[in-house]
């Protein structure tokens, strides 16, 4: 079944995608979705290949913070 899954945090969409979850695999596979595209956004606000690297999954993490998860069946 096609699932839309969402990061939000205070009451704002930080990220979304729609996936095919048939199972814990593919789950996960959305879940790793939604990881990338927040990675990538976070690109987009770095000025240095330095401070990207360094900052990258540290920064994204506390962004997630206090974040919730939402999955919504599409029909």
């Amino acid at each position: 079944m096609k699932m839309k899954l969402q990061v939000k945090k205070d009451d704002g969409v930080l990220c979304d995608v729609v996936h095919e979850v048939t199972d814990a695999e593919s789950f996960g596979a959305g879940c790793k979705d939604l990881w990338i595209k927040l990675r990538e956004r976070s690109m987009e606000n770095r000025t240095s290949i330095g401070d990207l690297i360094d900052s990258l999954d540290q920064w994204l993490l506390d962004r997630l913070n206090g974040a919730q998860v939402h999955i919504t069946r599409i029909d």
